[in-house]
């Protein structure tokens, strides 16, 4: 049988036919706080990313960065936001640059887009050393409070003569 406890197994169930499923295993290892956890995992919105398409590429780091996601969503989300974040990691410390957020928006279920764009990426006061790395821009899609997607593309940093060329990495290709 497979997993019982899996989210994808209950997706869109309602509690009633979840303890039905479950039952078998309620009186012998299951808690009702479990079986709730299930309930409340199977509520949750399924995206599915069908294009992202990120312009200029294999460019100046700090130049103007534009992001487009195109994704589907089983359910709505009437509480929609974006946050995006470019993340310099090195072996000492994490350097977490926030590009911008897109609050108070609503998405119907079924397919959907995300727009970005930034005029340029400012990151004043990291050495060239430190940038010169693999770095991770990450999308993160919430409904409310939840974070229901994070999009993480990784971006190579170089040094190319005087300048620091980015190359974004799209996880889909």
């Amino acid at each position: 049988m497979n997993n019982p406890f899996s989210k994808q197994h209950f997706h869109g169930c309602s509690l009633t036919s979840i303890f039905s499923v479950l039952y078998p295993w309620i009186f012998s290892s299951l808690t009702w706080a479990q079986v709730e956890s299930v309930y409340e995992a199977s509520k949750m919105v399924n995206i599915n990313v069908t294009n992202i398409d990120i312009s200029p590429n294999q460019c100046p780091l700090q130049e103007a960065l534009n992001l487009a996601i195109d994704f589907e969503a089983d359910q709505p989300i009437p509480a929609a936001s974006w946050e995006v974040k470019y993340i310099v990691d090195t072996v000492f410390r994490r350097k977490i640059i926030l590009l911008g957020t897109m609050d108070n928006l609503s998405y119907d279920a079924g397919a959907n887009s995300f727009r970005f764009s930034v005029p340029g990426i400012d990151v004043g006061g990291i050495s060239s050393d430190v940038l010169a790395n693999a770095g991770l821009l990450v999308a993160t899609l919430k409904d409310g409070q939840e974070e229901v997607i994070g999009v993480n593309m990784v971006t190579q940093v170089s040094k190319q003569g005087n300048e620091l060329i980015r190359v974004i990495f799209n996880p889909l290709e």
